[in-house]
């Protein structure tokens, strides 16, 4: 029960960073996507969709941070929304260009 109670803290904690501007989204030149986003150290795996949404501490370790459930809160809750605006806003400075 501490492990879920645990994990809503941080899937509500994060929902607010999200929403007010903290995260900042990482756009990858090379493939031209946004994978993480970071804050104050930790990096936010952003890639996969809520299935694989997870956080990881400065040092590098993985940390389970919102399991299934809370991580998909999360996910449609914030990191949705954001990471598409990162997207457009990243393609749009960067004139980027998909061509059939």
């Amino acid at each position: 029960m501490e492990e879920l109670v645990r994990q809503y803290k941080n899937a509500r904690a994060v929902i607010k960073q999200i929403k007010d501007g903290e995260w900042e989204f990482q756009w990858s030149q090379r493939s031209r996507q946004v994978y993480t986003a970071t804050r104050d150290g930790y990096e936010l795996w952003v890639a996969n969709g809520p299935f694989f949404l997870d956080a990881k501490d400065p040092d590098g370790s993985e940390q389970n941070a919102f399991g299934f459930i809370f991580g998909h809160w999360v996910w449609f809750a914030a990191v949705r929304k954001a990471k598409k605006e990162a997207v457009r806003k990243f393609k749009r400075e960067h004139d980027v260009r998909f061509y059939k």
